[in-house]
């Protein structure tokens, strides 16, 4: 029997992985032409028998996310290999639309797209989701090369919750860095792809999944802390990954200036909060017709998630006074080389 052409990893520790099979079984694309591995601590989450195409778990209770989905790519034998969160929907065509664009261009290294909100999200998911696109620090690494439907320009970022390898184009080091878990890991592969192996890059918005966020609050803000030391721990491994972003750099250059400000001369501080509220609103206005409580939440919502940020890329930047932050780093620079 011929073997697939795509295997489509899952990293999964939540039991909507059904959710995600479920859009699989939608797909387009040819069902004997894919296979799906998921791998995590629950396979009783599982049903492999209930679908059309080839199904297998892999038992792997290390939480790390990135081992897990290691574990897929060692074992897959398929041409390409695709990744989608757990918590996440593929579109009908994601596969397809996917394949189509690599069958056009064989050059092509990674494939990703859009990961739009799924329908009936809250307003809190509607929230998170306006922050992540205000423009703020680069969220992920300047990475594109072009867009399928606008050429030339970067209009998103690839993650590893809607992302498509070409097995050919990476060789061996098509892998995710362990050392990182999740958190900047996506950031990473498409670095070292694009900018240590050469391989084209592109984002499409035909390539497209749903995928749902935390809603803004403690757990939210503290998944995005943590995700923000590991950018700060990363500007010791490999400083050009955010530093070459013109938006992150931005963020932190006037995010440290207006720390030291307000260290210097603390009645700056009001001021300064007014402004940052200030421009805040002019981007919440564009949400008035969608939602007028995202334009009230908006502000001060953005101002806490700004503060969260560059805290927990200090953090991050000055963890390297523990041996073990100071090991991990010297790992990640020795997978680089």
């Amino acid at each position: 029997m011929e073997s697939p052409r795509i295997s489509v990893i899952i990293a999964h520790s939540r039991d909507v992985v059904r959710h995600t099979l479920d859009s699989l079984a939608r797909q387009t694309f040819d069902h004997r032409a894919f296979e799906v591995f998921v791998i995590g601590g629950a396979p009783e989450h599982v049903t492999p028998d209930a679908y059309d195409f080839a199904v297998r778990y892999f038992r792997c209770d290390d939480m790390n996310p990135s081992r897990r989905r290691n574990i897929g790519i060692q074992a897959s034998k398929a041409e390409i290999i695709a990744f989608i969160d757990d918590d996440a929907t593929a579109d009908d065509d994601w596969l397809k639309n996917a394949m189509r664009l690599f069958d056009e261009d064989p050059s092509l290294g990674v494939i990703g797209g859009p990961t739009f909100l799924p329908p009936g999200a809250g307003l809190g998911e509607h929230l998170t989701y306006k922050i992540g696109h205000a423009g703020f620090f680069g969220n992920g690494h300047e990475n594109l090369k072009a867009d399928s439907d606008v050429l030339k320009k970067v209009v998103g970022y690839i993650t590893s919750c809607n992302m498509l390898v070409n097995r050919a184009r990476l060789s061996v080091d098509n892998h995710f860095e362990s050392q990182i878990g999740y958190g900047g890991e996506d950031t990473l592969f498409i670095y070292r792809a694009a900018h240590l192996l050469g391989c084209r890059v592109l984002y499409s918005m035909s390539v497209i999944v749903y995928h749902s966020r935390k809603a803004f609050g403690f757990r939210y803000l503290a998944t995005r802390f943590r995700y923000r030391v590991n950018n700060g721990m990363m500007l010791w491994a490999r400083p050009g990954i955010y530093l070459g972003n013109k938006r992150f750099s931005a963020g932190l250059a006037v995010g440290g200036t207006l720390v030291a400000g307000a260290l210097i001369r603390p009645i700056l501080l009001p001021l300064m909060i007014v402004l940052h509220q200030f421009i805040s609103l002019g981007f919440a206005l564009n949400y008035l017709k969608e939602d007028y409580r995202l334009t009230l939440l908006f502000p001060p919502a953005l101002l806490i998630q700004h503060m969260v940020y560059f805290c927990g890329i200090v953090v991050g930047f000055v963890s390297l006074i523990h041996p073990a932050q100071r090991a991990r780093v010297r790992q990640i620079r020795a997978n680089l080389k």
